[in-house]
């Protein structure tokens, strides 16, 4: 796929970007082309594993272990909150201030026949993000939002629940002409074999 590009190749693991519309691993539609499969079908003899998922309508970096080992390794980074995730968003109107942080309690729930993420007063779990407003106009903002926690949907909600939806999001947003959600993580950053990784895109 001429859009899936490889960003940084590493013995142990690779970093790839993921254009908005393909899905990271198996869904419903078991026909619909993937990510994994994509990246395995490259690299035949090796054990390629993900380490964390990308909506199917985000773009972005992810990133993906090339043998056990690494993957252990690079598993508990992500678990114990020490791989740093940039995301940029473009969103509709503003956050009132230019830079800030979100905090909310989180939980799976259904609306109008879709399931959504929706923020509760309590029952949920955490979900805490970062941001600054990066350039906006008289109708749209762009941000640079770091994820805190890796809640399911956590930017999409938070943007939305706050008045300021991401341009093009379908479930969360408003009703717009966009075919693309405007939501990307950019740059994934970790201590890796004693260096400091900073992949950015």
């Amino acid at each position: 796929m001429d859009s899936l590009q490889i960003i940084k190749e590493h013995p142990n693991f690779l970093v790839v970007f993921k254009p908005p519309g393909l899905a990271v691993h198996a869904t419903v539609d078991k026909k619909r082309e993937k990510l994994l499969d994509i990246v395995k079908s490259l690299n035949t003899n090796e054990e390629i594993k993900l380490l964390h998922r990308l909506d199917v309508a985000t773009s972005g970096l992810v990133l993906l272990s090339r043998n056990s080992e690494a993957h252990e390794i690079l598993r508990i980074l992500w678990e114990e909150q020490k791989v740093e995730k940039i995301y940029h968003a473009k969103v509709w109107g503003s956050p009132k201030k230019d830079t800030g942080q979100w905090q909310d309690f989180v939980k799976e729930g259904r609306e109008k026949g879709r399931d959504k993420m929706m923020v509760v007063k309590s029952g949920g779990k955490k979900a805490m993000s970062e941001y600054k407003v990066l350039k906006k106009d008289s109708t749209q903002t762009l941000l640079e939002i770091k994820l805190i926690t890796g809640r399911k949907h956590q930017i999409r909600l938070q943007c939305a629940s706050r008045g300021f939806p991401i341009v093009g999001d379908k479930l969360y947003g408003k009703e717009d002409n966009e075919k693309e959600m405007k939501l990307s993580c950019v740059q994934l950053s970790f201590d890796y074999e004693g260096d400091h990784l900073s992949i950015k895109v």
